[in-house]
């Protein structure tokens, strides 16, 4: 049992706040950087100071005990807690020092108007004791990640709707409705006036949760979905689905023939990419650099620097 808490023990926590949120060892592998054996040795020395048997491992599946789930909830309030304090420490310190844990949508990178790579330049020119560790994932992922502390920040496209969290636009982007050369409306499609009901026929492909971060022109209804573009953009080649894509991301397929963007004009529609943190870290100085140096990277695509947004 521990009786007092030391380094060793918020190591051992971490490992297993990883391990059970990503949802068995193997997974936790890329995320923790360590072998297998490293990290089941770290977990059973971790069972073994508490006393408790943490998960299930084995043939049948990983899983984590009852027991597990409540030390679980007690180290996320342990760990943030600890993380206010490196804060507010920090915070105090006329150099930021430290550690910022970045968030960036899948595929992102690929837009010309994304800053990111600029911004993580300027970061270490500005505060060099500061350690930028980048982390990819969907919106959906990166938000919850934010909401639990696991995150400082995240750049992508996200419901801006949690009143804990902050949002500041970095830049917006198009969207235009694409559809393939298998695909019936691909050589009618301009020939024709734009029939909202011949697109609720023809069989959507969604961004799932995303979808519902954008404002489209109108409904869809979606007869399958995937949270990344290289999945709608799949969906789309197949033939078929109609999907929404970025302009940039798509110019690829369309200038190979392999896409179309079916009555432009009409369908478009504007996507707003932001970073997000949490409110309650505003006293972090290392993550407010952090969005402050985004959002001076990309004021040249976006304009004025916008304000944040409740």
């Amino acid at each position: 049992m521990i009786g007092q808490i030391h380094d060793v023990d918020l190591r051992l926590l971490r490992v297993f706040r990883t391990v059970a949120r990503c949802g068995g060892l193997a997974a936790a592998r890329a995320e923790l950087n360590l072998s297998l054996p490293t990290i089941s040795l770290q977990v059973k020395q971790l069972e073994e100071r508490l006393g408790i048997r943490l998960c299930q491992r084995g043939n049948a599946g990983f899983s984590v005990t009852p027991q597990g789930e409540a030390v679980l909830r007690a180290a996320e309030r342990l760990l943030a807690s600890v993380e206010a304090f490196d804060g507010h420490v920090a915070g105090l310190r006329e150099v930021p020092l430290g550690e910022v844990r970045l968030g960036v949508m899948s595929n992102l990178m690929s837009n010309p108007s994304c800053r990111i790579h600029e911004a993580i330049a300027s970061m270490r020119g500005k505060a060099p004791g500061v350690a930028v560790s980048l982390l990819v994932a969907s919106p959906s992922d990166l938000q919850s990640q934010i909401l639990n502390g696991t995150l400082h920040a995240a750049v992508g496209l996200f419901f801006d709707g949690y009143p804990t969290l902050e949002y500041s636009e970095l830049f917006e982007e198009r969207h235009l409705l694409y559809c393939s050369p298998a695909h019936p409306l691909y050589r009618d499609a301009e020939a024709r006036d734009f029939d909202l009901q011949v697109l609720q026929g023809a069989g959507y492909a969604s961004w799932a949760d995303q979808d519902a971060f954008v404002q489209s022109p109108f409904p869809l209804s979606p007869q399958t979905s995937s949270p990344f573009m290289d999945g709608i953009a799949c969906l789309i080649l197949s033939g078929q689905y109609i999907g929404y894509l970025p302009e940039y991301f798509a110019e690829r397929w369309v200038a190979q023939g392999l896409l179309r963007p079916l009555w432009s004009t009409a369908t478009s529609r504007t996507a707003r990419i932001v970073v997000v943190r949490r409110k309650a870290d505003a006293m972090k100085r290392a993550t407010s650099l952090m969005v402050e140096t985004l959002l001076e990277a990309h004021s040249t695509s976006r304009g004025p620097v916008a304000a944040p947004v409740a």
